[in-house]
């Protein structure tokens, strides 16, 4: 199955979602590398919403933070059955911002994958791979979605001060690492830390 849907790549529809020209600029060069041309483009979630409203699409990619309507709300949106597009229609998110909080809801919207900016090639088919293999996943109630919280500005409220610190800056004297540069078999001598405070993986890990 996964070799059919490598042959058809070409043939599916992107939708891509995210207000920064930059980013756009740099996935849809990514799409292009993986043949895949048929790349439909909205600033926001409601501009999307309208795209879906004349134009079926095979898999959303989107970001979070956008103005009108944010990627976690335009999700919400479509597992709840408010466009035209097919409730479990697979999902990427994409984007340079995350906190447990906004990773917490994504989940709970049962998206497909996830990305960071940059893109990378590699990731980029892996991931849209991903979602169109799991396109037939088992929705939960629609009730369920509708209860989960996508207000950005109220998934942030809830962090301490410190927290909000973390995530917007890093300290003088953390390293910072370019994750390409980790490679199978290295084992960690120090914790490696998102950007935004968060831990991913503990001093001692062995990466596989």
């Amino acid at each position: 199955m996964q070799n059919e849907l490598v042959e058809n790549l070409e043939e599916k529809t992107i939708l891509l979602v995210d207000d920064d020209p930059f980013s756009v600029s740099s996935v849809n060069r990514v799409l292009k590398t993986l043949g895949m041309s048929n790349v439909e483009k909205a600033e926001n979630g409601q501009l999307a919403l309208e795209i879906l409203e004349r134009r079926n699409v095979d898999v959303l990619l989107t970001d979070i933070q956008m103005p009108t309507m944010n990627g976690l709300e335009l999700i919400r949106q479509i597992r709840c059955g408010h466009s035209l597009a097919p409730q479990g229609l697979p999902v990427v998110i994409f984007t340079a911002f995350s906190t447990d909080q906004t990773l917490r809801s994504a989940l709970e919207l049962d998206v497909n994958g996830f990305l960071s900016k940059p893109v990378k090639p590699l990731h980029g088919i892996q991931k849209i791979i991903q979602a169109l293999i799991e396109k037939e996943q088992r929705l939960r109630a629609v009730d369920d979605y509708a209860l989960v919280n996508t207000d950005l500005e109220e998934l942030l409220s809830g962090l301490s001060s410190d927290e909000i610190g973390k995530n917007t800056s890093v300290k003088a004297d953390e390293q910072q690492v370019e994750l390409y540069r980790l490679k199978p078999n290295m084992r960690l001598t120090r914790n490696v830390i998102h950007q935004n405070g968060g831990l991913l993986l503990s001093a001692g890990f062995l990466l596989q």
